[in-house]
């Protein structure tokens, strides 16, 4: 992959944090015909979609300091999407995170926006992460939502592979037993067989 590949990429994963929660949420956009609002480098905190910039500091210094007004208390959850204009799903948490992981970018996600949009808007009173807030849990999105939980390392979960979407340490005995079967010469054939 190609250094300018790989920053495009980040810049569109980074680009998927929304505060558009809701499926009938509407919230201040850049026109689309404007130049990307999106910068070269990222602060410490980023969101494009209706939430750029996250400070009154950064405002102060970024050029779309005018066109989009978002309160503190918007900015308190942070969803994520697969595509502009689209409503959070529990799931790209994961698929964006995850993706972030692999590339050892994990730290330009909203680690506080989207951990609270994950436990107090999409995880279930019953237990377990529905794909939209008020949906009831699923296995997709409890387990996908608990796996973007890992990729920032939250600390009650163990620590996870996001290349292969599993706990390092199943990742461990998985590559143990393997050895071990090649060791004592049993052959996996790709038919299953």
């Amino acid at each position: 992959m190609s250094l300018e590949f790989v920053e495009k990429l980040t810049k569109w994963l980074v680009s998927r944090q929304t505060l558009m929660l809701l499926e009938d949420e509407d919230i201040p956009m850049a026109e689309d015909d404007g130049p990307d609002p999106t910068p070269i480098v990222f602060p410490p905190t980023f969101h494009v979609q209706g939430a750029f910039p996250v400070s009154a500091v950064e405002a102060s210094h970024h050029p779309l300091d005018a066109s989009i007004e978002v309160s503190p208390a918007e900015m308190q959850w942070v969803g994520v999407n697969g595509r502009c204009n689209k409503v959070a799903d529990t799931c790209y948490s994961y698929w964006v995170g995850g993706s972030l992981g692999i590339l050892n970018k994990v730290y330009l996600q909203d680690f506080n926006g989207i951990r609270r949009y994950l436990l107090e808007k999409s995880q279930h009173m019953i237990g377990g992460f529905g794909k939209l807030p008020g949906d009831l849990p699923d296995i997709l999105h409890s387990y996908l939502g608990l796996a973007n939980l890992a990729v920032m390392r939250e600390p009650d979960l163990k620590s996870i592979d996001p290349t292969l979407c599993i706990s390092i340490s199943a990742r461990e005995d998985f590559e143990q037993s393997m050895a071990a079967e090649k060791a004592e010469g049993v052959v996996h054939n790709s038919n299953g067989a």
